[in-house]
């Protein structure tokens, strides 16, 4: 309430050390390089963009089949583990996912971070602070 009043002695911690003079340049933050990066752009690049990311190219399963290369690790077989044997296999044709399907998220983006209330049933039992003979149902 009456900071004013008082000062601390860390608020004067560094005040008379001169500011390093830094050589490397300097790295920037996310804002700087997304304002960098607009002004370099060309106005009409925009219709490209859009265009190109609406259209989706077919996969082409087969070739990627082809050159499939799983990163599992060679082990010892007698001590082998679940993860490396889950991928041990290649995918198929028929197990492969050439395409993917979004569903908007109009209804749960309409929520803004608001959770439902837990309206379950607590059935925990309470011990007494008080005293343990208060709390018959743990006799």
């Amino acid at each position: 309430m009456f900071g004013f009043l008082y000062t601390r002695e860390s608020d004067s911690i560094g005040g008379r050390v001169p500011k390093p003079v830094i050589d490397r340049p300097k790295m920037l933050t996310k804002t700087e390089f997304l304002k960098k990066w607009r002004e370099k752009r060309v106005p009409g690049d925009d219709d490209a963009l859009d265009e190109m990311s609406q259209e989706s190219q077919p996969v082409d399963v087969d070739r990627v089949l082809s050159v499939w290369k799983q990163g599992t690790k060679d082990e010892d077989p007698r001590y082998t583990t679940t993860n490396n044997i889950i991928g041990l296999k290649a995918p198929t044709r028929a197990t492969f996912v050439s395409e993917r399907f979004s569903i908007p998220q109009g209804f749960s983006s309409s929520f803004n971070g608001v959770k439902p209330q837990n309206s379950g049933l607590n059935c925990g039992m309470t011990k007494s602070n008080v005293h343990p003979s208060l709390d018959p149902q743990f006799a």
